[in-house]
C-alpha cells in the first residue's frame, strides 16, 4: 500500500477504527470524501456537493462527527470569524491519501 498509493496501511487501519467507533454512516463517509478533495471546507460547502438537499438533521449529524474526530485528532478546526474551516490534520494524512484514491 505503501508503494503503490503513498499510505501506511497501519496508521489508516488504526484510524478507520476510530472511525468506525464514531458509527460512520454513508453520508458522513461522502463528507469526509469530499473534504479530502478540497483542502479545506464548512461543513455546509461539504454538504451541498454531497446531497443535493440538505436539512438542519444532516448538518447536526455531520458537524457532530467532525467535533468527534477532532477528539480523535483525525481533523483539525481552523476558525475565521464565525466560520470553522475543516480540513485532515497532519497525523491524518495517510487517511486523506486513501479517500482522496477510493
Amino acid at each position: 500500500m505503501k508503494d503503490i498509493l503513498d499510505l501506511d496501511k497501519e496508521s489508516v487501519e488504526l484510524q478507520l477504527e476510530k472511525l468506525a467507533s464514531h458509527k460512520l454512516t454513508g453520508l458522513r463517509l461522502l463528507a469526509l470524501k469530499q473534504l479530502s478533495k478540497e483542502e479545506k471546507g464548512t461543513v455546509c460547502s461539504i454538504l451541498k456537493k454531497v446531497v443535493p438537499n440538505n436539512t438542519g438533521g444532516t448538518y447536526k449529524t455531520v458537524i457532530a462527527f467532525f467535533l468527534a474526530l477532532e477528539t480523535d485528532s483525525i481533523l483539525a478546526r481552523e476558525k475565521v470569524g464565525n466560520r470553522s474551516y475543516w480540513k485532515f490534520s497532519e497525523k491524518a494524512k495517510d487517511l486523506e491519501n486513501y479517500f482522496k484514491s477510493a
